[in-house]
């Protein structure tokens, strides 16, 4: 048996202006409480993604020295915002890598300043324990390379 069409509501549709911007404040209102911890959110992700990139690039450097049987130096610039990874840098020295944390991490900067990590052909350090501080807009992540070449993050 057919249905009969629906007559067209007698009210209207639609929203009113009122209705629309209460629920415009309502939304600004949580936009403006959650800018805050997202703009954390952004901070961290970015200190923890350069970290890992320095973290690969040591782990790279200890792998060069080993296979190459020859020193491998990583130096972190003067002003903390770039370091650069060097073969044999007492012999016939090759850079292997720069790094400017300015083109993909704006703002971080890696403490300390003019540190260098040198690898020996067993992929160990110079035996003590070197820690860098990798820093931007109040946080700061740690990564800490073991005299015997382990790299541990500590976030």
């Amino acid at each position: 048996m057919p249905t009969p069409a629906r007559a067209p509501s007698a009210g209207r549709e639609g929203f009113s202006l009122a209705e629309i911007l209460i629920v415009l404040v309502i939304m600004s209102l949580l936009t403006a409480m959650a800018l805050p911890r997202i703009q954390g959110m952004v901070q961290v992700s970015s200190i923890e993604g350069g970290l890992n990139g320095v973290a690969t690039d040591l782990a790279v450097a200890r792998m060069r020295a080993i296979r190459t049987a020859r020193r491998v130096t990583t130096t972190i610039s003067a002003d903390g915002k770039s370091y650069t990874i060097v073969v044999d840098p007492a012999g016939t020295p090759t850079t292997l890598k720069t790094v400017a944390f300015s083109t993909n991490y704006p703002g971080l900067e890696l403490t300390p300043h003019s540190a260098v990590i040198s690898f020996d052909s067993r992929g160990m350090t110079s035996g003590t324990t070197s820690t860098l501080t990798a820093s931007r807009g109040g946080h700061s992540a740690t990564l800490t390379i073991s005299g015997v070449g382990r790299i541990y993050r500590g976030y």
